[in-house]
Formats: structure tokens, C-alpha cells, sequence
């Protein structure tokens, strides 16, 4: 009770001291609880940032879960869906998941629109349950429910799960109905709840030709850019940027410079790569050299505390501007960044990397950089896909490397 009730008091969440009490509390007692009492704690504490790290307290919830999994109810798997997903030391517990996933299939039909969103949400963060094809199309059955009694956040969410699901992106009904529900709630819906409409309908491709929701999505936008967080407005020029249909749309774009820049101060490093690669594919962001300054200030501030998928990235939007391609400060920054992480890159990275590295005209006369590339290729080539094996050729040979390194023609396939 006291978990739930202080979970909802936003001024609490900061009580380090309390949540932990509390947590070694919930900790002890887990296997006495209800399956009710699980639930909530486990909805409750995902809203506690302090909490999502403490590895007992979830490990007992998740076996506290399991011990209930034939007695839950609908809102206990939707609470539990939505909480466990907010916790990354949840993702690898695959029989959680699995339990709830086929509890889920048969509750459905029974729940309300907020479970049912939860449960998408929730759910779409789970890899092992993404190819789960009867729980995704009872899922979509039921959106209908959602669309016609849900709330702006329950509209949010199931736009946001749905869009994470490649077998749902196509579904041209659920997708309209989706649309049409939106068009109903978007002047109701707050900052956060739009920002998260424009990156799930850009992932979904039945919408990626309708001008007139893209139109009204940017209208609705534009007036709360002000209002939004660093990761709604990432969330936005992402979500923006794939659609070729907005590329045109001056007020829109010149907005969310505008936000950008006046929040680069607070960003995370991975929020200033959304905002690189978001801008590099609208010709306006490349044209504005003073917002490009601004973002390349950040990216060399951050660059050391980035994942390799966020180097990537910056490595790839910074060979699009070509004005960037001279600026040594920001390459060689990057170069070290990159080296520093080659054993943590895919093969799709290495290969965005590698082609951006050569668009830039990048060629330190040290070659350390092209001879790590090189070798980091022959060691990733078995698994690379035949676009990934072309595009690595094609980055190494402007940069004349081919020819000198005979393993590395060999690993691309290349002949001799």
C-alpha cells in the first residue's frame, strides 16, 4: 500500500532514502505477497528511477510473478507487462515474459483500453516476444477498444508498441484505426504523448504516405516545441526526418532547430546523435551551418561517453554536411572515439562507419584509424549481410586501402 500510494506523488520519487527502505522491505516479504500486491509494486517501483538498478528487489518480483503466473488477472499482467519493460535487468528473464505473454493471449477480450495499451507497450520491448504472431494479433483485435474508450495515453501507447512490431507495420486496418483515433485525441495530448505519436506512426510504413496525417502531426507539433523535453524533441526530429514528405516544410524544421538549440546544454550524448542523424536527412538542417556548429560542439564534449551505435551514427550524420568534412578537431575526436569501441560495433555500424568516415575524405596520415577499420572488417565479415559487404568495399576503396591489405579483399570477397 505504501509503495503504490507514494509511487503516485511525483515530489516522492527523489526520496532515495525512503525508496530504499522501501525496496529491502518488498525484497523480504515478496513471497508472502498476493498477486495483486506483486503487481503493484512492480507497476510501483518501475516509476522509481533510484529503484530500476536494484537487482534483489527485481529478482524476487520476477520469481514472485512466476509463482503466481496461473492466477493473474488482466490488470495484473498489464501492470506487470508495463512495469518489467521500464527495467533493463528484466529483459533477459525470457520466462517472465513467456508467462505473461501467454497469459495475455486469453485475458485480452476482458480488459479495459488501459491494460490492453499497457500490454502493447509493455510487450514491444521484448525481443523474444516481438515474432510471437497469436499475441500480436489478439493484441490488434482488441484496438479497436482502445480506439474508441482510450485515452490520449492509452492511444499513445498502443501507436508507440505497435510501431516496434515489424509484422503489425504493414496492417493497413489497425493502422487507420489507429489514425483515426489520434486525429481524435491530438488536442488533448501533452508534449511527451506527441512526441511519441510522430516516432511510432514514422515507424510504421502503411503511414509513410499519407500526407494528411504527417501535416497534421507537424501542426500540432509546432505550437508545443517549447513545452517539450531534450528526448521529446529527439524523438520528434527523428520521427520527422522519415518522412520525405515534411523535408519541405520550413516552419517545422526551423522550429525544432530552434528547440534544439536552445536545450543542447541538457542533453544526453544519445539525444545529440538523434538530433544529428535526424537532421542530416532534411536538406534544411544542412543548410543551417550555425546549428551544425552548434551540434558539433556537443558531439565533441560528449563523444567519450557514447555507445558505439551513437558513434555510428554521429560518424554518418557528420559526413552528410559537407562543409563539416574539413573540420580536423571533430574527425580526430571521433577517430579516437571510434577506435575505442570498434570491439563493441555491429557489423551494420562498422559499415555506416566506415562509409562515413570516407565520404568526410578522412585519411590521417598515421593510417591507425583505416588499419583498425581494416581489421576490425576481416573479424566482422562472416557475419555481415551482402549490403554491409558491398558498403564496406565501397568505404575502403576511396580510401585506396584495398589494394595494399590482401586479408581484407579476401574477407569482403573480393578478388585478389
Amino acid at each position: 500500500g505504501c509503495v503504490g500510494g507514494f509511487s503516485r506523488v511525483s515530489v516522492l520519487r527523489d526520496n532515495q532514502r525512503l525508496w530504499k527502505a522501501l525496496g529491502r522491505a518488498a525484497a523480504e516479504i515478496a513471497e508472502a505477497m498476493s498477486r495483486q500486491e506483486v503487481a503493484i509494486c512492480v507497476h510501483s517501483f518501475s516509476k522509481v528511477e533510484s529503484q530500476l538498478g536494484n537487482s534483489q528487489l527485481w529478482q524476487v518480483l520476477g520469481e514472485a510473478v512466476m509463482v503466481h503466473k496461473k492466477h493473474l488477472g488482466p490488470r495484473d499482467v498489464a501492470a506487470c507487462a508495463r512495469g518489467f519493460s521500464k527495467v533493463s535487468l528484466m529483459q533477459e528473464k525470457r520466462k517472465v515474459w513467456e508467462a505473461l505473454g501467454k497469459a495475455s493471449v486469453f485475458m485480452i477480450p476482458e480488459m479495459v483500453p488501459q491494460d490492453i495499451a499497457s500490454c502493447v507497450r509493455g510487450f514491444s520491448t521484448v525481443g523474444s516476444l516481438l515474432g510471437v504472431e497469436k499475441l500480436w494479433s489478439t493484441l490488434a483485435k482488441a484496438v479497436s477498444k482502445v480506439a474508441g474508450q482510450g485515452t490520449p495515453q492509452d492511444v499513445t501507447d498502443c501507436i508507440v508498441g505497435f510501431s516496434r512490431v515489424e509484422a503489425i507495420q504493414g496492417a493497413t486496418a489497425l493502422w487507420a484505426e489507429l489514425t483515426r483515433a489520434w486525429t481524435f485525441s491530438a488536442a488533448q495530448m501533452t508534449p511527451f504523448q506527441v512526441a511519441g505519436c510522430v516516432r511510432g506512426f514514422s515507424g510504421a510504413k502503411v503511414c509513410s504516405s499519407d500526407r494528411e496525417l504527417w501535416e497534421l502531426l507537424s501542426k500540432t507539433t509546432v505550437p508545443l516545441l517549447g513545452q517539450m523535453t531534450p528526448q521529446d524533441l529527439a524523438d520528434c526530429v527523428v520521427g520527422f526526418s522519415k518522412s520525405e514528405l515534411l523535408f519541405n516544410d520550413s516552419t517545422l524544421w526551423e522550429g525544432l532547430s530552434m528547440a534544439v538549440l536552445s536545450c543542447l546544454g541538457q542533453c544526453s550524448p544519445g539525444q545529440v546523435t538523434s538530433f544529428a542523424e535526424g537532421f542530416s536527412r532534411a536538406d534544411l538542417g544542412i543548410a543551417d551551418l550555425r546549428f551544425w556548429e552548434a551540434l558539433s560542439r556537443s558531439v565533441t564534449l560528449g563523444v567519450s561517453k557514447m555507445s558505439a551505435e551513437e558513434i555510428a551514427h554521429c560518424v554518418d550524420s557528420f559526413s552528410r554536411v559537407s562543409a563539416f568534412h574539413s573540420k580536423d578537431e571533430l574527425w580526430e575526436d571521433m577517430e579516437k572515439a571510434v577506435v575505442s569501441v570498434l570491439g563493441e560495433m555491429t557489423p551494420q555500424q562498422l559499415t555506416r562507419t566506415v562509409q562515413g568516415f570516407a565520404r568526410a575524405r578522412f585519411f590521417p596520415v598515421d593510417q591507425i584509424l583505416w588499419e583498425n577499420l581494416a581489421r576490425a572488417a576481416v573479424r566482422l565479415a562472416p557475419q555481415m549481410a551482402p549490403g554491409d559487404l558491398r558498403g564496406c568495399a565501397e568505404g575502403f576503396s576511396v580510401v585506396d586501402y584495398l589494394r595494399s591489405d590482401r586479408a581484407l579483399r579476401k574477407a569482403l570477397g573480393l578478388p585478389e
